[in-house]
């Protein structure tokens, strides 16, 4: 880790692991792991979407990582497995509003990855990080269904 640690940062990541451990999400909708190796600033997820969902049956795994300046940043949320969607870049990086310019620092980690989570079926086809999965989305969403379901990428076209 570089830099100085804010104290702030620290406490407030102490305290969502320890209400996580208290209280975790249904392991259905979701598994957080804090505290990767024991860096404090290192969390990982797996995201599992309702039945209903275009990614049904899908595990999608998210490495997080919390800057030394928390709250007042965002995490930076990253799906490591391959995920078609109009507002996750094919390096996996997330383009949602409240993860990016509108940042609220009383969101918890667990409540950005609900917010990830609702955004797998709810994406923002006017702000785009593939322009090109968007317009599927909008032009031929069941070919846009069917590649999403099978975490197809742009190679796959």
């Amino acid at each position: 880790m570089d830099g100085p640690v804010d104290s702030t940062a620290e406490v407030r990541l102490k305290t969502e692991a320890t209400q996580l451990a208290a209280s975790p999400p249904p392991p259905g909708e979701m598994l957080i792991d804090p505290c990767v190796d024991g860096d404090l600033f290192r969390w990982k997820a797996v995201l599992r979407p309702d039945a209903s969902s275009v990614f049904a049956g899908r595990r999608l795994p998210v490495d997080i990582t919390v800057p030394t300046t928390h709250p007042a940043d965002q995490p930076q949320m990253r799906f490591t497995e391959p995920v078609y969607h109009p507002n996750i870049s094919t390096s996996g990086t997330t383009d949602m509003d409240t993860l990016s310019q509108k940042w609220d620092p009383a969101l918890t980690i667990e409540t950005m990855l609900r917010l990830l989570r609702t955004l797998l079926d709810e994406p923002d086809v006017h702000d785009p990080a593939r322009p090109e999965v968007a317009e599927l989305y909008v032009l031929a969403p069941q070919d846009y269904r069917r590649r999403a379901r099978h975490g197809e990428d742009d190679s796959a076209s």
